[in-house]
């Protein structure tokens, strides 16, 4: 199941329905793939607490992240999925490299070359994942 804040951007708390539908869907043996930033550990921490709490395999996918690049791939989106520049740095100064201890059971470092997604396995002590 895929469950994005994006989807309801018109909900009251749009947290509490992304834990609500994130619970309901491990809770019935489906598997969910959460796509939002999560910039910092405090943010990825209810999700994860959920999906450990349904004993759910939590796998994480840390996106390569640069402000530069995504200011431009962001200046060729056109109408609502333009990102204000000021959201794009107020996100930037939030990333937090997650880490296993925060109940990740694999992390995965993805960047993009020549338009494809490149996965790499994850490592701790490299900055480049």
């Amino acid at each position: 199941m895929h469950v994005s804040k994006d989807l309801f951007p018109n909900a009251r708390s749009r947290e509490r329905r992304q834990n609500r539908l994130v619970r309901e869907a491990l809770e019935a043996g489906k598997s969910v793939v959460l796509d939002n930033t999560n910039p910092g550990r405090q943010l990825r921490a209810p999700a994860i607490a959920i999906a450990r709490s349904c004993g759910a395999k939590v796998v994480g996918f840390y996106f390569e992240s640069r402000l530069a690049l995504s200011m431009d791939r962001n200046s060729r989106r056109l109408g609502p999925t333009n990102v204000p520049e000021v959201a794009l740095r107020a996100t930037a100064s939030q990333l937090e490299r997650p880490t296993r201890d925060e109940g990740f059971a694999e992390l995965w470092y993805v960047s993009i070359r020549d338009g494809e997604f490149v996965v790499q396995a994850w490592n701790e002590t490299d900055e480049g994942g």
